[in-house]
């Protein structure tokens, strides 16, 4: 049995390694395309995030006109460049972007993150531009992410080449989004509540590397728990259903749809040119893929969470211990409404819960200690009786 699980285990952190988002999360060399000794540029304040976060490869700036770019020898073009570097990041203005793709391309690069925006979203022209690089990329086998988006995250690994500085604890949650801003700008507010990244991925356009791979990639991380998807439209339904299903036979997937309103479909055609569709089609796709859909952004990332930090039930029967009976009758309430059952403790239970209750307390399911002040009854010994009982 030790030996099947072991041959298991390394079954699946081949299929890992194997995938084109793995080396993007591990690269060993970095390439920034456009980080210069100008603090106000964007290049160069993921360049300064990346050191600042002891990153552990190498970094190599490119520049067409700087030497040296904090401490750090400049190259002209990605042809210049003393290896093949594990992943390249462009953030450059838009028309330069199929150029300096090809260079990167001929010198061997295979693995990119398109920051530069101005492609599919702002129009025709746009997408003439998206067209071409993914042409090029196919050309020269780079698989990329992007383009109008803020990069990637990936804490334990001191990955973050992005604008914001990472400064909390790595976690459980994996975030997949089409907005940079749930992967950055959120998160001062991730660290009030303690919710931490395991790995983030801001897909932004994803004209090669969409929602779907973020999925297949976070389903086979060992350090991700849970999974939160941001999505304004999803371009490949069938196979979003196939990889959600998948995924959340293994863990939690919370996802925040926003594009089932007018208002919310013009915003995210804007944004990142994605195409929406009516909500109750997005509704009955998460029931067909086991997908928990949340209201709001603060569902999804406290959803999210908190199931990282949960194994999976078993089961629908629920258990409720608490001190006040208001409490214990809402959440009994809410449990039923969700279709998880609060079931009657077996007697046995009930006498074993009986005995450490005061004689005002209920112990039949939910369980009401009302005024006590012995933690140690309500915090350990009454969570590990009712826990070891088969039937919760």
């Amino acid at each position: 049995m030790v030996k099947t699980s072991g041959i298991w285990l390394l079954r699946r952190r081949i299929m890992l390694e194997d995938h084109p988002l793995y080396t993007i999360m591990h690269p060993r060399s970095v390439a920034i395309v456009g980080a210069s000794n100008d603090f106000s540029k964007m290049g160069t304040i993921q360049l300064i995030n990346l050191v600042a976060g002891s990153y552990p490869g190498k970094i190599y700036p490119i520049h067409p006109k700087e030497e040296m770019v904090f401490g750090l020898k400049a190259y002209r073009s990605g042809r210049e460049l003393p290896e093949p570097v594990d992943l390249a990041i462009l953030t450059i203005p838009t028309s330069a972007v199929p150029a300096v793709l090809k260079d990167l391309g001929e010198r061997g690069v295979k693995r990119a993150i398109v920051i530069s925006g101005g492609f599919k979203e702002v129009g025709e022209r746009g997408k003439e531009l998206e067209t071409e690089i993914l042409s090029i990329a196919r050309q020269y086998g780079i698989r990329f992410l992007g383009p109008n988006c803020i990069g990637v995250i990936h804490p334990s690994f001191h990955l973050n080449p992005t604008m914001y500085p990472y400064l909390h604890q790595f976690g459980g949650v994996g975030i997949a989004s089409q907005s940079g801003t749930y992967v950055t700008q959120i998160l001062p507010y991730l660290a009030k509540l303690q919710i931490g990244f395991s790995q983030a991925f801001s897909v932004g356009n994803g004209a090669d590397l969409d929602l779907v791979d973020c999925l297949e990639y976070l389903a086979e991380d060992p350090e991700t728990k849970a999974i939160a998807v941001y999505i304004e439209g999803i371009k490949r339904p069938r196979d979003f259903i196939q990889a959600a299903s998948k995924a959340s036979r293994a863990k939690p997937v919370v996802a925040l749809y926003v594009g089932g309103t007018e208002a919310g479909s013009r915003s995210a055609a804007s944004h990142t040119g994605s195409i929406s569709g009516p909500d109750h089609l997005y509704d009955a796709l998460f029931r067909q893929a086991g997908v928990i859909r949340a209201g709001t952004v603060e569902d999804l990332f406290e959803w999210a969470g908190a199931l990282s930090l949960q194994p999976i039930p078993k089961g629908r029967n629920m258990a409720i211990l608490t001190h006040s009976g208001g409490p214990a009758s809402s959440l009994a309430d809410a449990c039923n409404r969700r279709g998880l059952k609060v079931p009657l403790f077996s007697e046995r239970l009930q006498a074993r819960i009986k005995e450490l209750l005061p004689s005002t307390g209920s112990f039949r399911n939910p369980v009401d200690l009302t005024f006590f002040m012995d933690m140690g009854v309500m915090m350990e010994k009454l969570p590990r009786i009712i826990l070891e009982d088969p039937e919760i």
